[in-house]
């Protein structure tokens, strides 16, 4: 029964929410509005879930005293300040630097979130531009005739997305590349889409008639 009963709530709300779109009646539609409320409510459980586990991973590596500890306590200590700015009271000021207690501009959660959090993810962007740059050279050596036209086109598209490109080559770099993202990208990009939804419908088939059964753990 373990598995017998995990597997028939997933046949029911699986066939239930596959059929209540075809039927045009009141009951089903307060089920369905039920049943998206009980996930946001599965939602906010995993959350405070994962908080446990971060928490606990990041107090375990600093107990522990193990290599790269140091950036578990700015971790630790910026998440509780983020978390008790947001619990802090409107009247609460905190001076002209950290702000007040709302939720307005200006104050210190936000404050936090524009000028703590929002530089740290620009740089870390911008890090990231400098591994991509590196992975793109090795990966698109001219070593066969595809590889030659993924890296052509790889250089029109960069060399027509920046400001130098069309500087020294003419506008016609920047409508090639234009072209390209609009017609070949979109192209290929929409097809990986109907394919990843392809596979996403047969899975849940497969789970909702109990042909996939790793997520209950154990295998089949």
């Amino acid at each position: 029964m373990r598995k017998e009963i995990p597997l028939l709530i997933m046949l029911v709300c699986g066939v239930f929410m596959a059929v209540q779109f075809f039927v045009p009646h009141e009951l089903p539609a307060l089920i369905y509005q039920n049943l998206n409320k009980t996930v946001q409510v599965v939602g906010a459980v995993a959350l405070v879930l994962g908080i446990v586990s971060l928490l606990s991973l990041h107090f375990a590596k600093i107990s522990r005293r193990q290599p790269g500890y140091g950036y578990s306590y700015i971790l630790v200590a910026f998440f509780f300040m983020m978390a008790a700015s947001g619990f802090l009271p409107a009247k609460v000021n905190l001076g002209s630097f950290l702000g007040t207690g709302d939720r307005v501009e200006g104050s210190f959660f936000l404050n936090l979130y524009n000028y703590v959090l929002t530089p740290v993810q620009a740089t870390m962007f911008a890090l990231l531009a400098f591994f991509i740059a590196s992975a793109a050279f090795r990966a698109f050596r001219a070593r066969s005739v595809i590889a030659t036209l993924l890296l052509l086109t790889a250089v029109v598209v960069m060399l027509g997305r920046v400001p130098i490109g069309p500087f020294v080559l003419g506008d016609w770099i920047s409508d090639l590349a234009d072209w390209i993202m609009a017609v070949p990208n979109a192209a290929a990009k929409r097809a990986i889409i109907v394919g990843v939804g392809l596979g996403i419908l047969s899975l849940s088939l497969k789970m909702v008639l109990g042909i996939e059964r790793a997520w209950l753990g154990g295998g089949r």
